[in-house]
């Protein structure tokens, strides 16, 4: 400052200095901003037009300033014009408006409006401001994702068909393969013969068990797995199922802890069985180090709890909230084990066909519990 330069001219020199950089600042940001930024007045006139803009529609500034805002607009969408300058005139801003809009060729475009109201030092409104954003990038990488969303479910769908069909035609071929064997077990009466055919017979049944559990899989994706509810003793039912799986597994010892409980359930006895099977199967399948299964079932007020606990190798934390989703296996088994992750999936639709529940508490090294709850009607 020079000694004849008054103080106050020098600091207004130096402020009109800042604000003159700041509004050059902003006029650059909106000049070379992507979007499309336009100022109009309150008869839709444009005032102004930047870069975005032009590259968006497709006009040069000097083919936009001074024409109508409507140029822009398809005449199916008009009336948005004067929704927009409504609420403009109260000082409402439009925030994220998604509409179509018109370039200078009169190719259509989706674009995400957000519009505010511009007003004077008396605080009047003068004239809208426009940030319009060019949605064609998203809309179209929206409609492929449905496109392959819908791909991906006409694909199950053939999935499941073709399970179901598959295992349709392996029942019949199976079926018949067991019969005639066992007919063969009958006729040969040398143990070795015996030892075969039966050895034979079990690879059968286990055959047979995937192929039910392959057209279980597909009737529950197509929302098909039928019950046949009635009426029968739970302690029959549990007797058969723990029977079925002792007399094909000779290495665990299945034992029942509870007293019979001398109650009629309402239920699918079938498809119960099936999950017992299955949850006795799993208990000594995954407890190869083992001698034994525990099974433990209650009357709770109006509800049966069944456990079956073993002593194998755990189900880590992690892993145990998905063991009821289809085809899922825990990580780390013996690969020497077999299974597709079909049975506890199954499963877990039986029992919620039931309305109950069925779920899991399980420690690496020290066993699980499964446990299952469901009404007695």
């Amino acid at each position: 400052m020079t000694p004849s330069q008054p103080e106050g001219i020098a600091y207004n020199m130096i402020t009109d200095k800042a604000a003159d950089e700041h509004f050059r600042m902003l006029a650059s940001i909106i000049e070379y901003s992507e979007d499309a930024i336009i100022s109009k007045d309150l008869n839709g006139i444009i005032k102004t037009w930047n870069r975005g803009a032009e590259k968006i529609f497709g006009y040069t500034e000097k083919e936009a300033v001074g024409n109508s805002i409507t140029m822009l607009i398809p005449p199916d969408r008009q009336h948005e014009e004067q929704m927009i300058l409504e609420r403009i005139y109260r000082g409402e801003q439009v925030k994220h408006f998604e509409t179509i809009r018109m370039t200078k060729d009169g190719k259509t475009i989706p674009i995400s409006l957000t519009i505010s109201p511009v007003k004077n030092n008396k605080g009047e409104v003068i004239g809208a401001s426009k940030i319009a954003r060019d949605m064609t990038e998203k809309v179209n990488l929206q409609q492929q994702l449905q496109v392959n969303a819908e791909n991906l479910e006409r694909l199950n769908s053939y999935k499941d068909e073709f399970i179901g069909i598959a295992s349709h035609e392996l029942k019949t071929p199976l079926t018949t393969i067991k019969a005639y064997l066992q007919l063969l077990e009958r006729e040969l009466q040398e143990e070795a013969h015996q030892e075969y055919i039966t050895i034979t017979l079990n690879h059968v049944d286990k055959l047979t068990r995937l192929v039910s559990e392959l057209l279980d899989v597909s009737k529950i994706q197509a929302g098909k797995l039928a019950f046949n509810f009635s009426d029968f003793s739970f302690d029959q039912l549990l007797k058969e199922g723990i029977r079925a799986v002792q007399q094909t597994n000779q290495t665990h010892q299945v034992i029942c802890d509870s007293r019979p409980l001398n109650i009629v359930i309402h239920a699918d006895q079938h498809r119960l069985e099936q999950v017992i099977v299955n949850l006795l199967s799993n208990a000594i399948k995954y407890s190869p180090n083992s001698d034994k299964v525990i099974v433990h079932a209650i009357k709770e007020e109006e509800t049966i709890l069944v456990s079956v606990k073993d002593f194998g190798m755990g189900i880590p934390f992690s892993e145990q909230d998905k063991l009821f989703s289809r085809f899922f296996r825990v990580s780390g088994i013996d690969p020497n084990i077999q299974g597709l992750g079909m049975g506890l999936y199954i499963s877990d639709e039986i029992i919620k066909g039931h309305k109950g529940k069925i779920w899991v508490e399980s420690e690496l090294g020290k066993g699980s519990v499964f446990y299952f709850r469901i009404p007695l009607y």
